[in-house]
């Protein structure tokens, strides 16, 4: 039961003052005000919660006993002190207001963190598609350059073939003239010797009939 239940939590607030958990003495304060609430001890339970909220000051931000604010606001209303329960319940509501805006704060760090993490990988994407750009160009540069210089290979075997086709065939044409040269004027050599031979004849012919 509430007793019961009571004293454990007596004993448990003397382990943390002894042991090394006495930064987290406040929370046991905290559930001892909210028994001593639930067995209608009310001055016991606003004079445990004060001391949790107290000891929390020391170690710990008010965020991580808002609760013991709002549970004081309420007793205080309960016993009819208007003053402190205003004051409590205004802490509390600050203090509420501050997880609020710190949740915010971190919500809109985050998203900040995303965008830039998302701009990161836009602006690699970005580059890589520039490098991809620039090396597609690079490669159109080279294979164009390598097709020029095959083209022009080919288009200066092609001439020197050409030149050495023409030289030849003049080569064959003079040798052929020359032959021709030498066949006529043997020829004519030979039609020169036929008529000197058949003029002697001719003339030894001649004689002889003179005689």
């Amino acid at each position: 039961d509430l007793g019961k239940a009571l004293l454990h939590f007596e004993k448990a607030k003397k382990l943390f003052q002894k042991g090394s958990y006495l930064k987290y003495e406040f929370r046991s304060l905290y559930e001892l005000g909210k028994l001593h609430d639930k067995l209608s001890n009310k001055n016991l339970a606003i004079i445990f919660l004060e001391e949790s909220i107290h000891k929390s000051s020391v170690n710990h931000p008010d965020t991580e006993n808002v609760d013991a604010y709002q549970l004081l606001a309420l007793l205080y209303m309960q016993t009819g002190n208007y003053e402190k329960a205003f004051q409590y319940q205004t802490n509390y509501s600050e203090i509420k207001d501050s997880i609020h805006n710190r949740k915010q704060l971190s919500r809109v760090v985050e998203l900040e963190h995303e965008i830039e993490h998302l701009i990161e990988e836009r602006d690699l994407a970005l580059n890589l598609a520039k490098l991809e750009q620039k090396n597609a160009g690079l490669r159109i540069w080279i294979i164009s350059f390598a097709a020029f210089a095959l083209i022009s290979l080919l288009v200066t075997l092609l001439y020197f073939y050409r030149k050495n086709a023409a030289e030849t065939l003049l080569k064959k044409t003079k040798e052929i003239n020359l032959i021709q040269v030498e066949k006529i004027k043997k020829q004519h050599q030979i039609e020169s010797a036929k008529s000197f031979i058949l003029g002697q004849s001719e003339e030894r012919r001649r004689l002889s009939q003179e005689l």
